[in-house]
């Protein structure tokens, strides 16, 4: 009886961290669905509700040549919902994609790190605001996240356990997460480089060498897309903030060829340091610290030699490494100090969920069916910036009172669902044109949402005001709504 209890209680043990396991997938359930339909669209959300939308000829042409980047979050997306449901048919592939993130992501701390830190990461994954925001949003990131996160268990697990089938899962995972967001491109090279902290005969080389060559083979189409896709791929708005402006400024200081000799060594003392002094970590923390920070150093690379892509969101799938550091030092506080851990991440994860619960957004919804209970027949719509008709647009158009009103876009003069993916790309706004086109109204709503964000390289706003002034219109109302203003003109 002595022999079997160890047994018995080693059983135990484990369905004990079995069960609590599922508590962080809960949480992401729990964190994912309160609220998800209660904020209208975005202008990014409106793009991939429109591509959804449309026939398959004309989404194929746009993933080819301006939304390739995400082109499988799209395709997905299409597939599945049509572009009908909603906020929540919308919504959902990203909700899903969060709850089987964090699964996985327990299943690969668990591998490393053991039950305890990975319960730890895991709700801190399951109640990570940015998580959350992006979980509720239709767009490609939680899926990119999702893939990475495999991606990374099925390395490591093809490392211990080597494997055909599982390195064959990890090319088609990781060639996966690049089609659903580029630059979940660059995380297998995080984990080549992690293997320097293992003895040459612990890893699988050749199956390693397989895999690799496998998700090269696989990123062979999207590099050939990206070749088609129109310059910058509709970032170079990225350039914008400070990381942006300092990476353009270092850029514009040395000239093209000498920049890039200079990047070139650069990496390659980098690369040469970290075979020297990887060996002397254990591999669990050096795939973890390969995974921040190689990722983040290519992106750097990137916006000094291309095109600055410095933006919160854009780094989701190189920062789940951050709340493995967080979960193991969780893990390692007893008694009050762990009450006191619990309670400081409680309140911090609290009051970012709350925030975001609470944002609403631009409020088209609100603002579109002002529009269409107050417009008279024959009323106009203009919009400036001219996306910002899409999510303007997914709303008024299903309003009873607009159709029958006869309530027309002014400029372009597009139809409502006529061409709405027309919206998706750059459209000028010049001053005649839009005189001529408000030449037949004598009300017209204008709908302003980020104008601000351009500056004199588009004087597409200024257009719109002189072409209302031309034409003798006068602003006669001002009604706000979170994100975006009404004014109505007259003459």
């Amino acid at each position: 009886m002595q022999e079997v209890a160890p047994a018995d209680t080693r059983v135990g043990e484990l369905r004990t961290g079995a069960l609590l396991c599922w508590i962080p997938v809960g949480v992401a359930v729990a964190t994912g669905a309160v609220a998800l339909g209660s904020k209208g669209f975005t202008n990014d959300e409106a793009v991939s509700v429109t591509l959804a939308r449309l026939s398959w000829r004309h989404f194929g042409d746009l993933i080819v040549h301006r939304e390739t980047n995400g082109s499988l979050y799209f395709t997905l997306l299409h597939v599945l919902t049509n572009g009908n449901g909603g906020e929540w048919g919308a919504r959902a592939l990203s909700v899903v994609a969060f709850v089987l993130a964090t699964a996985v992501f327990i299943l690969l701390v668990r591998r490393l790190l053991g039950v305890r830190t990975a319960v730890f990461a895991g709700t801190l994954f399951a109640l990570s605001p940015l998580h959350v925001e992006y979980a509720q949003t239709a767009r490609e990131y939680l899926l990119a996240l999702l893939l990475v996160v495999a991606s990374t268990y099925l390395f490591v697990r093809g490392v211990e356990e080597p494997s055909a089938v599982v390195w064959a899962a990890y090319a088609v995972v990781s060639g996966a997460g690049a089609y659903a967001f580029l630059l979940a491109a660059a995380v297998p090279v995080a984990h080549v480089l992690s293997l320097a902290a293992l003895p040459r005969a612990r890893v699988p080389w050749r199956e390693v060498r397989l895999g690799i060559a496998g998700f090269l083979a696989l990123l062979l189409p999207l590099i050939i897309l990206l070749t088609q896709t129109k310059a910058s791929g509709g970032v170079s708005w990225a350039a914008g903030n400070l990381p942006g402006r300092v990476a353009v400024s270092v850029r514009d200081f040395f000239p093209r060829a000498l920049l890039v000799v200079l990047l070139a060594a650069l990496s390659a003392a980098l690369a040469f340091a970290w075979w020297r002094i990887a060996p002397r970590f254990r591999w669990p923390e050096t795939l973890m610290f390969a995974w921040l920070f190689v990722p983040a150093y290519l992106v750097t690379v990137a916006a000094l030699v291309w095109q600055p892509l410095f933006i919160v969101r854009y780094f989701i799938v190189f920062a789940p490494p951050v709340l493995v550091l967080a979960g193991a030092l969780l893990a390692r506080l007893r008694g009050p100090t762990l009450a006191v851990g619990i309670a400081v991440v409680l309140v911090v994860a609290g009051y970012g969920l709350e925030r975001w619960y609470r944002q609403g957004g631009a409020d088209y919804r609100g603002a579109s069916s002002y529009v269409a209970d107050v417009a008279r027949p024959g009323d106009g719509v203009l919009f400036y910036a001219p996306y910002v008709r899409l999510p303007f647009e997914l709303y008024f158009e299903r309003t009873q009172a607009a159709r029958a009103r006869g309530v027309r876009a002014v400029y372009p003069p597009d139809d409502w669902s006529r061409a709405p993916a027309r919206f998706i790309e750059a459209v000028q706004m010049p001053e005649r044109p839009i005189g001529e086109a408000l030449g037949g109204y004598r009300r017209v709503w204008l709908v302003l949402s980020q104008y601000r964000l351009y500056g004199q390289g588009d004087p597409g706003y200024d257009h719109v005001l002189s072409a209302l002034v031309s034409r003798g219109f006068r602003l006669v109302q001002k009604r706000s709504f979170a994100g975006l203003v009404l004014r109505r003109y007259e003459r």
